[in-house]
């Protein structure tokens, strides 16, 4: 009885602790710290882990998925979902344009360190009027694996970040995301 109490009292003063925490703490309860809110993010950054698994995570109205180190966007009958790779940013509110130069597609290579522009269009109920949004996010963090070989090979990008590892050791991204941006 003794040991039920201690474990509630633990777990009371814990959630005591996170319900006193405020956005200017910058502190993270993701991985003891590794990936949080810092003083740049938008106060409506959302973290979230994807799995690499192809499982749909839901964003707003649509929902995102990440397979084989890939992102893939999905909307349903009446909203398409195209991604757009900013490149290397520092953190979220760094993604401050809609990226050009570069194709709208229905999938992204998932690379650490990257910003990304995700369009949903919207095309209207009963052919009513169009209309586009804009969710930016980023990879804040790779997810890995506790069980990867040591011997695992890394292809890296261009920018030096390693994008995937030979023996499944990335199996997801912790991602920032903002809903409802508007580009500048």
């Amino acid at each position: 009885m003794k040991k039920n109490i201690s474990v509630l009292l633990y777990v009371l003063t814990a959630m005591l602790l996170l319900a006193s925490c405020e956005k200017d703490d910058y502190t993270s309860i993701y991985q003891g710290g590794n990936v949080g809110l810092n003083k740049d993010d938008p106060a409506e950054t959302v973290i979230i882990n994807i799995m690499n698994t192809g499982t749909e995570y839901p964003i707003g109205d649509v929902t995102l998925s990440m397979r084989d180190n890939n992102f893939y966007g999905d909307g349903d009958y009446y909203r398409s979902v195209t991604l757009n790779t900013v490149g290397a940013v520092s953190g979220l509110s760094d993604i401050t344009s809609i990226p050009s130069g570069m194709e709208w597609a229905e999938e992204v290579a998932a690379i650490h360190g990257y910003g990304y522009v995700v369009k949903i269009t919207e095309t209207g109920y009963y052919g009513g009027s169009s209309s586009t949004e804009y969710i930016r996010f980023y990879v804040a963090d790779w997810i890995t694996s506790a069980t990867s070989s040591p011997m695992e090979t890394t292809n890296t990008n261009t920018t030096g970040q390693n994008t995937q590892t030979s023996s499944g050791g990335i199996i997801g991204a912790v991602i920032k995301y903002q809903l409802n941006w508007t580009p500048q």
